[in-house]
Formats: structure tokens, C-alpha cells, sequence
């Protein structure tokens, strides 16, 4: 037996063939982890270092729109890759390409600084390495999402979504600090050392983690008819526009927090950025806790009911927000941060649940497909959101939140509507048949989601 078949997962239909998951999931969070620092890391380094390089704030920003750009349109074509050369595989050339990336990005502003490159060459070469960064994570993340799906028996699917979820929300709270703690010693510090923390989880991800042996022979398996019922990408949609509400909120908020303690309790521009940096570190601190509570005990309920009850708490947490100038002058502060922190606790539930919940739609052999549509649309949600949420907080303060509040509630109502959208054969109504099969047992009938 060679170090491939040693390192091969079984998939869902085979959850009980190896009980050493633990290591190779962590590496895999690990990953993800990594990656969020990578795209993080920029928001707290850029906006000086730019000025400092003599671009304008347009262009600064542009560095970031264009990779987000980037991200959207190559987000399900290279979910669909990863179901062709590999999860694993896929993942390394991922992890080697953001190492190269944050590279080159350290590499141009010290040519640039040095003068040994015009400004203008080193703005197209930011540009260049950020969107080779965030096609790195276009395609990492579905690739992550499909491991999961199929290393993962379904009663332990959803505790598997948030683990990756909630590593990569924690790369984006690491992020900043690591900026900042880089920073010190140089401004191009930060992107070396973040692609040194890169390599070094690209080399235990190499080691330790093997391709999943997802790719089932119709063959062993001819009575259980599975291509016939691979679902289209239409029949997904409920779960791909939840992604895409879900995010564009999440956004909306975290754009127009500055602007609404700004423009409430009449700060200066230093005084709005600690407040909000004090709320939003608050939601992020909520939503890690609803995810941590998810791993412990989210297998005991269907991903739908997580996505309902978040839908809630954060529908009553942007309604929070929005009304929480209404109280006492004396609270008001608090309760804005109360209010994020309820919609950081909804958002925890919303994100896991919904990624679970499509896995469950998806065929075993679409899942990379399926994750990367819902981060085009998540991609989509990012891009939107802040503009949306500005443009209505041009006409009213408190508006933008009722909207979005609106929209969480529309969340919890499309989950009716997908459970009644015609599918397909479940994952589950897979597994349990081939499972049936080789226990000689007869297959149960089909099960429609």
C-alpha cells in the first residue's frame, strides 16, 4: 500500500473507517486560519503604507475592490476544479500561491520605497499579487468546505462547517493584531512574515492530510443511481441567495458602524475608529462564541433550524442598532454594543448552518461546486453591502438597518421555501443506501431533502 492509499480519507458514505480525522481537519482550520490573516492583514497595513507610497485614497482602495472583483468571478469555476485534480491538491497549489503572493506583494512596496520601481509599476504589481491572493482563497475555501463534506458522516457535518468557519473568522481578528505586531519592526514585515506563517501550514497540510477518497466507482455501486439526481445549479438557489443576504448585511453593519457612532455621539474621526473597534470586536468575540457553541453542540440540530434561530438574533440585533439611539443618552453607547453582539451571536449560527445545509443539497461528487457558489454570492454580498449601506445612510441614519433587518427576516422565510424546492436524492439518502448495500441489507427508498 503506497503513502497515497495510507493517506486517503474515507468519505461520508465510509464514516466509521478511520477515527484519526481530528489531526487533519485542524490542519485544514490551520489553512484557513492563514488565509484569513492574508486577507486581513492589508485593511490595518495598507491605508498608511499607501500614503506613504504617494497613492490616493482611490487607489488604495482600488487595490482591495479589484481583488474582490477577482474573487466573485473565479469563485464556482474553481470550486468546480477542485471536484477534477482534488480537494488536498488543490489546497496546496492554493497555499503555495498565497505564500508567493504576500511574497511579492512585501517584495514590490520595498522595490517601490527604494525607488528602484515607479509608483505606477508598483500599483499594477499590488493589484497583481492581491488578486493572485484572493483566487488563492476563491478557490481554497469551496475546496475546505468540500473536505469537510466528505470526511464527515451528516450528523457530524455542521460542527465540521463551523470549524472551518470559525477558523477563518479568526484569521480575520488575527490579522490586524499581526499587522500591527510586524509592523514594528518594518512596514513590509507583515507580508514576509504572514507568508512564512503560510508556508509553515502548507508543509503540515503537505505532510499530514491526504486527498479524501471522495470519487465513488459507479461500478461497486451500479443499483444506487447518483448521476441522474446530481442536482443543477438552479435547484441550489435558496441557499446561494441566503449566502448572499446573509453577507450583504454583515457588511452593511460593519461599513456604517464608524459612520453611525460618528455621526451620534459627535465624535472625531480618532474617537469614532476606537468605538468602533471596541463594537465590532465585540460582534466578532459573539460570533466566534455562537460558532465554538455550534461545535459542541450543533449536530444535534438540522442546519435550517441553526439558519432560522440566527436569522432571528440577528434580525434583532441590526433592529437593535438602528433604534439604539432611542434610549437613554446615558446607555446609548451600550447599547450599540449589545446590539452588535447580538447580531455577532446570529451571524455564528447564519454562516455554518447555511453551508451545511448545502452540502446536503449538493451531490457528493458537486461539492466544490456547490462552496463555490455560495462564496461568489458571499463575494458578491461583500462587494454590494458597503455600498448599499451608504447610499441609504446618505438619506437616513436609521434606515439602512431597517432594511437589513428586513432582509434577515426574508433569510428565515426562504428556509421554508427550501425544503419544498423539487430536488434530489440527499447526501444522507446516499450514504444510507451504499451503506445498506455492503451489509447486505436492502436500499432504502429515496429521500427527498
Amino acid at each position: 500500500m503506497n503513502r497515497r492509499q495510507l493517506l486517503a480519507k474515507p468519505t461520508s458514505m465510509d464514516p466509521t473507517a478511520r477515527t484519526d480525522w481530528r489531526i487533519e481537519r485542524l490542519v485544514v482550520a490551520c489553512a484557513l486560519v492563514t488565509t484569513g490573516i492574508s486577507q486581513s492583514i492589508i485593511f490595518v497595513v495598507l491605508p498608511s503604507l499607501g500614503r506613504s507610497m504617494g497613492y490616493s485614497d482611490l487607489e488604495i482602495s482600488s487595490v482591495v475592490s479589484t481583488s474582490s472583483l477577482a474573487f466573485v468571478v473565479c469563485a464556482p469555476w474553481l470550486g468546480g476544479l477542485s471536484e477534477r485534480i482534488g480537494r488536498v491538491l488543490f489546497m496546496r497549489i492554493g497555499l503555495m500561491a498565497a505564500v508567493l503572493a504576500n511574497f511579492a506583494f512585501g517584495a514590490t512596496v520595498s522595490a517601490e520605497l527604494g525607488g528602484y520601481i515607479s509608483s505606477g509599476m508598483s500599483l499594477g504589481l499590488l493589484v497583481t499579487s492581491r488578486v493572485m491572493l484572493s483566487v488563492c482563497w476563491g478557490g481554497l475555501f469551496p475546496a475546505a468546505q468540500a473536505y469537510i463534506a466528505d470526511t464527515t458522516a451528516p450528523q457530524q457535518r455542521t460542527a465540521g462547517i463551523a470549524l472551518i468557519s470559525s477558523a477563518f473568522g479568526l484569521g480575520h481578528m488575527l490579522g490586524p493584531v499581526i499587522g500591527a505586531g510586524f509592523g514594528v519592526f518594518s512596514p513590509i514585515a507583515p507580508f514576509y512574515g504572514t507568508a512564512a506563517l503560510t508556508a509553515a501550514t502548507l508543509a503540515a497540510l503537505w505532510i499530514l492530510v491526504g486527498e479524501p477518497a471522495h470519487d465513488c466507482s459507479r461500478r461497486e455501486h451500479k443499483s444506487v443511481e447518483i448521476e441522474p439526481n446530481r442536482p443543477t445549479a438552479w435547484k441550489l438557489w435558496p441557499y446561494v441567495l441566503m449566502g448572499f443576504l446573509i453577507v450583504l448585511c454583515s457588511t452593511l453593519l460593519q461599513q456604517l458602524t464608524g459612520f453611525r457612532f460618528q455621526d451620534e455621539f459627535v465624535l472625531s474621526g480618532e474617537e469614532a475608529t476606537q468605538r468602533a473597534g471596541l463594537g465590532l470586536f465585540v460582534l466578532m468575540a459573539a460570533y466566534l462564541i455562537a460558532q465554538l457553541g455550534v461545535l459542541r453542540w450543533g449536530a444535534r440540530q438540522p442546519p435550517l433550524q441553526l439558519v432560522r434561530v440566527g436569522s432571528v438574533l440577528a434580525c434583532l440585533g441590526m433592529a437593535g442598532f438602528g433604534f439604539a439611539g432611542a434610549v437613554d443618552p446615558n446607555f446609548s453607547f451600550e447599547m450599540h454594543v449589545l446590539s452588535l453582539g447580538l447580531f455577532g451571536l446570529g451571524l455564528g449560527l447564519l454562516l455554518p448552518g447555511n453551508a451545511t445545509a448545502i452540502t446536503f443539497k449538493a451531490h457528493h461528487l458537486g461539492q466544490g461546486r456547490a462552496a463555490g457558489l455560495l462564496s461568489a454570492s458571499q463575494g458578491i454580498g461583500v462587494v454590494t453591502g458597503p455600498v448599499v449601506g451608504t447610499s441609504i445612510y446618505y438619506w437616513n441614519h436609521t434606515l439602512p438597518f431597517l432594511v437589513a433587518s428586513c432582509l434577515l427576516m426574508a433569510v428565515c422565510f426562504i428556509t421554508v421555501i427550501a425544503n419544498r424546492v423539487e430536488g434530489f436524492q440527499s447526501t444522507e439518502g446516499v450514504e444510507s443506501n451504499l451503506s445498506a448495500q455492503e451489509n447486505g441489507e436492502s436500499p432504502a427508498p429515496e429521500q427527498i431533502p
